[in-house]
């Protein structure tokens, strides 16, 4: 929850925002969402190693204190440069936070149970998310500092955190003779191919944060609270999505899941492109949350089930930074097409890459299985 509300909860107060900071430039403004993935694709790593070597659980507390700290300083920022100092400190918090969440379930969960438990992660994420979307929507009618302080909430979990969580057992990286090195080219292939895919699909649905409430205001007049329930149902069936894989995902093939989950999301950009009024948009946000919620909870338990325990906390955290890497190059996709604002022409185009990339995860799931 406390990640999917820092990556977009922002994202309906974007137009208050620049009005605010009018110094700034469209992409410090945009960085204001951005900037904390660029950091978690800096940080993920080393928190992957630190949870590795000094445990999950001391660095998740120290995460969330810094997250309700760093988050909130937005309230009482002035300038830009406060205000991106703020967005960097929360991304080092987001890196230790999601690397160590993800890391836990993984060591205490299994089979089946790590499945439904992932699905239900994700569904959780998603509904607290829409949550603080649609509230924050209402509260950047009031105000543009208001949405801040729901940073705050991250404050209040750091105690449960400490009473509820405990720390599992830890092994460390050993071979014996003869036996198979425990990073083999296998497992970095897999590694490869998950951060590759979580990279690509992030790019891709980072955009709809970043640039529909732009679209929405010039097109169709929306309001923040209009930007915000819309985004708002993206996250419900984003959930609706993850529920279901977390009840059939022990028992559907990995790769072409992840290509149909990709094509659903292209075709969402297709309907954004050709929308004329609210509905249809709010047609291509239930199948964009479901493609998402179908395709993340996917990858993750591909990665995990192959990730051994010794090593569980560097590849959740390279999981994070392509995770975020991909948040982080989506408004350059624009700056690349010299628009840096998505017509309904770049959403076509999208669109149709992504339903591409799935036709092709469809079509060599063979050849990929057997390299992964």
């Amino acid at each position: 929850m406390l990640v999917v509300m820092a990556n977009a909860s922002l994202s309906p107060a974007l137009p208050q925002l620049r009005a605010a900071f009018t110094e700034a430039s469209d992409l410090q403004v945009r960085m204001i969402l951005t900037l904390p993935a660029l950091v978690i694709v800096l940080a993920s790593p080393l928190a992957g190693w630190t949870a590795d070597r000094f445990g999950r659980k001391p660095l998740l507390i120290l995460s969330a204190l810094l997250y309700g700290l760093a988050g909130s300083s937005g309230y009482l920022a002035r300038d830009i440069g406060a205000m991106l100092a703020g967005r960097a400190l929360l991304g080092m918090a987001m890196a230790g936070l999601m690397t160590c969440v993800s890391t836990l379930v993984v060591d205490y969960f299994s089979g089946a149970a790590r499945a439904r438990f992932m699905g239900l992660q994700a569904a959780v994420g998603g509904l607290g998310g829409g949550f603080f979307l649609v509230l924050a929507g209402m509260l950047a009618d009031v105000g543009w500092q208001r949405p801040f302080l729901m940073y705050l909430v991250a404050l209040a979990l750091a105690p449960l955190m400490l009473t509820s969580l405990y720390e599992p057992g830890r092994s460390v990286v050993t071979t014996t003779p003869g036996q198979a090195p425990l990073v083999s080219a296998r497992l970095l292939r897999l590694a490869l191919f998950a951060c590759l895919m979580v990279g690509f699909n992030q790019a891709v649905f980072n955009l709809v944060p970043l640039q529909l409430p732009f679209l929405l205001r010039s097109r169709l007049g929306a309001t923040s609270t209009e930007n915000g329930l819309m985004i708002g149902v993206l996250a419900l069936f984003f959930s609706l999505g993850a529920l279901v894989y977390g009840r059939i995902g022990t028992r559907v093939a990995h790769i072409p899941l992840a290509g149909a989950a990709l094509a659903t999301m292209g075709g969402s950009y297709v309907l954004i492109a050709l929308a004329t009024d609210s509905l249809v948009v709010y047609a291509a946000m239930v199948m964009c949350g479901l493609g998402l919620g179908l395709f993340m909870p996917n990858i993750q338990l591909l990665l995990a089930n192959g990730a051994p325990q010794a090593l569980r906390g560097r590849l959740m955290g390279s999981y994070s930074a392509s995770l975020y890497l991909g948040q982080f190059v989506s408004p350059l996709i624009l700056l690349v097409t010299g628009t840096g604002t998505a017509s309904a022409g770049d959403w076509l185009n999208i669109g149709f890459v992504t339903l591409l990339v799935g036709a092709l995860l469809v079509a060599l799931r063979t050849h990929i299985e057997r390299l992964i």
